[in-house]
């Protein structure tokens, strides 16, 4: 699992995820309990993490956010802009919203 706290859960189309200060979100196998993916990217501890079945989105202390392809685990974008911590995240048909 984590080597840090964990702060935050998303749970979307099959799809347990969780962001830590350790800063990783690992995906997980709900079936098994086990961890099937660990992403890598941030600087700071993730706060917020949002998905559905093709993305997952995490917010940091870091003020910024990643957008990950779910399949392949990859960052596929960094997001700046937040003045502060990225503390809340949601994802919808075509819009994400982050506070």
């Amino acid at each position: 699992g984590h080597t840090e706290g964990v702060v935050c859960l998303n749970f979307d189309s099959n799809v347990l995820a969780s962001g830590s200060v350790d800063v990783t979100v690992k995906v997980w196998d709900i079936d098994t309990a086990k961890a099937t993916q660990t992403l890598f990217g941030h600087i700071e501890g993730v706060w917020a993490v949002a998905s559905d079945k093709l993305w997952l989105i995490s917010g940091s202390h870091g003020h910024t956010i990643k957008v990950w392809n779910c399949k392949e685990g990859q960052c596929t974008a960094t997001l700046v802009g937040h003045c502060g911590a990225v503390t809340c995240l949601g994802l919808g048909e075509d819009k994400m919203i982050s506070g």
